[in-house]
């Protein structure tokens, strides 16, 4: 795997994390309204939100780009690695709690990145 694929991969799920991060602090901020019309208003005015689709739209560039340079069952296992940045982002952005279960799952889920990983374009 080259460093190019390497930084390509890095950048999509940095993207994928920083989406759902976005929408879960709009959601977070918005405020509850009486009629779904006056909510679907108050979200499309939201700065994260939209911050939202601009990581959403590199990140679609950037996993083409992915695609371009690894083959896809070798590339797709490897962003399941948003799993466990969403996570962790969770915890440090949005103070939540995680269990043990969820660092276990964190630890298998890397290890299958790695065992995947490890064989290149195998």
């Amino acid at each position: 795997m080259t460093l190019k694929a390497i930084c390509l991969l890095a950048l999509a799920i940095a993207m994928e994390i920083a989406r759902e991060m976005c929408f879960k602090l709009s959601a977070n901020q918005a405020p509850a309204a009486k009629k779904q019309s006056s909510y679907l208003f108050g979200m499309v005015g939201s700065p994260l939100i939209w911050l939202g689709f601009v990581c959403w739209g590199v990140g679609i560039v950037s996993w083409v780009m992915v695609l371009e340079h690894l083959s896809l069952s070798i590339a797709f296992p490897i962003m399941s690695l948003s799993y466990c940045g969403m996570i962790i982002a969770s915890k440090y952005v949005l103070k939540e709690t995680v269990s043990a279960r969820k660092w276990l799952g964190i630890i298998l889920i890397t290890m299958g990145v790695v065992i995947i990983g490890s064989h290149g374009g195998e």
